[in-house]
């Protein structure tokens, strides 16, 4: 190898360098002008309560934050179930009374099922290939790929918002917050940063950003963002007044913590529960719902105020609580917490259990 040649090749190692640490300076530079678009005021100011259903914005929020295992069609209940054999997840279907079970999509995990205009959206994670959006008719045909990569759905009018992750397998991160058409067309990122538990209500997103790991809300229309929670947190869900969540444990193993409501004007905070499941809140009515691992992670609710305590599901270990229709929805784990045991519907004060998983 001659002498000019390693210089040459030398010169073309240093200029690749410095392109690598142009493009990552760009893409630090990009996010930090995102951070700063978004105006910092106080939270008191993007407070919206007229033109919002608040009401439905607290169920769906819930739902939404237990990754939206199960969805409601007229006499249908959709959900994530498990092939025995296979060990493999599955998009299913069965009636209301848990009978007449119908598998859709095989091999894949089912997430953020949902339903517009009679069409079935779902986030579906095939096994080696990541996460999709996609779209099908209620019997399953017609399956169509929307959104390659997107980590969640919620449908908003006729748009699909949605976070769009980057990276392999299971191992996937969210990189920013985006919008598009019902067919996946016309994609416009809306916050290009990790932000996660996104939630649209009118012209706010309610989320958690991965810096601090606190909620905030961003006005869409202004890019007026504001630090809702002082605390760091986690499943956090709104009625327009209060703001209700669990703290977020410094322990990532941890399995317990407090359950917490806020008053989005004063700031004001009130510890619901001293300790409760990191797995389950669900807001529905005037009753908070969250797991007791006192009671071996049976479902409990209280009013909002935390009085009034409540065992409203008798199975230990449930998690990925949804409600739809008044009705609940949910999964019982075995005693040590690592495998699904069964999966049921029942009425919103616990009674008329169904089972809905085939086995």
């Amino acid at each position: 190898m001659s002498k000019n040649f390693k210089r040459a090749l030398i010169a073309l190692l240093v200029v690749a360098v410095v392109l690598v640490a142009a493009v990552f300076h760009t893409m630090q530079k990009k996010e930090d002008v995102q951070d700063q678009k978004q105006q910092q005021v106080d939270s008191t100011e993007l407070i919206q309560t007229e033109g919002i259903d608040y009401d439905t914005v607290k169920r769906e929020m819930s739902n939404h934050n237990s990754e939206g295992v199960f969805a409601i069609w007229k006499d249908w209940v959709y959900f994530t179930d498990f092939d025995a054999d296979s060990g493999n997840g599955r998009l299913v279907r069965s009636h209301l009374d848990g009978k007449d079970y119908q598998v859709l999509v095989q091999d894949c995990d089912p997430t953020y099922i949902t339903f517009k205009d009679d069409v079935l959206y779902a986030v579906l994670w095939y096994r080696d290939l990541g996460p999709a959006l996609v779209s099908m008719a209620p019997d399953g045909k017609g399956e169509t790929t929307l959104i390659e990569d997107a980590m969640d759905v919620q449908i908003v009018g006729d748009e699909i918002y949605y976070n769009l992750g980057e990276g392999e397998d299971y191992e996937f991160n969210n990189v920013a917050f985006y919008r598009c058409n019902l067919d996946g067309t016309e994609s416009e990122a809306i916050m290009v940063k990790t932000t996660y538990d996104n939630f649209v209500a009118g012209d706010l997103v309610y989320y958690v950003d991965a810096k601090d790991e606190k909620v905030h809300v961003y006005e869409m229309e202004t890019e007026k963002d504001a630090l809702v929670t002082e605390d760091r947190a986690m499943r956090f869900v709104t009625d327009g007044t209060y703001g209700y969540y669990l703290v977020r444990p410094e322990d990532d193993e941890a399995e317990t913590t407090s359950l917490v409501r806020i008053d989005l004007k004063s700031k004001e905070t009130k510890v619901l529960a001293e300790e409760v499941s990191v797995d389950v809140l669900l807001v529905e009515g005037d009753k908070v719902y969250f797991g007791d691992p006192s009671a071996d992670n049976r479902i409990k609710s209280v009013d909002k105020d935390g009085n009034g305590s409540f065992t409203v599901i008798e199975d230990t270990n449930v998690r990925y609580l949804c409600c739809q229709n008044n009705k609940l929805m949910y999964f019982d784990f075995d005693k040590n917490g690592e495998y699904v045991d069964h999966l049921y519907i029942c009425n919103i004060d616990g009674s008329k259990k169904n089972r809905l998983d085939k086995s």
